[in-house]
């Protein structure tokens, strides 16, 4: 697995863990530059590529929990991901479990990035 995926996995387990927390947005992304430099704001209204184009960075992960589902998408270089967690109030559940085994998304797949233009 890609360090790209397996950080993907990691940010929607902690969003799922940190749904409904005052201090987490509904939207929020997650923007790292080429240095490591990591800047995280709130994501509504923003779509993937806007914010990677916008900002200028190399990775980008835009989580959303919205009625009862946790969704990330991520997208750095010619890799892309979409993963997702139904009701991420249950998340406890997969707290219980080893480390390895905590995020069992519902849908993962990899979809290859659009051409530049």
């Amino acid at each position: 697995m890609s360090k790209f995926l397996a950080d993907a996995e990691e940010i929607l387990r902690v969003a799922t863990v940190r749904a409904g927390g005052e201090c987490m947005p509904d939207e929020l992304a997650i923007l790292i530059d080429g240095k490591g430099t990591i800047r995280m704001l709130d994501a509504a209204g923003w779509r993937i590529d806007s914010l990677q184009a916008s900002y200028g960075v190399d990775t980008v992960y835009r989580v959303a929990v919205k009625s009862g589902q946790a969704r990330l998408e991520g997208r750095s270089g010619f890799q892309s991901c979409v993963l997702e967690i139904p009701q991420p109030h249950n998340a406890a559940r997969f707290l219980s479990t080893p480390y390895s085994y905590c995020v069992q998304p519902v849908a993962m797949r990899q979809i290859p990035a659009s051409p530049k233009m």
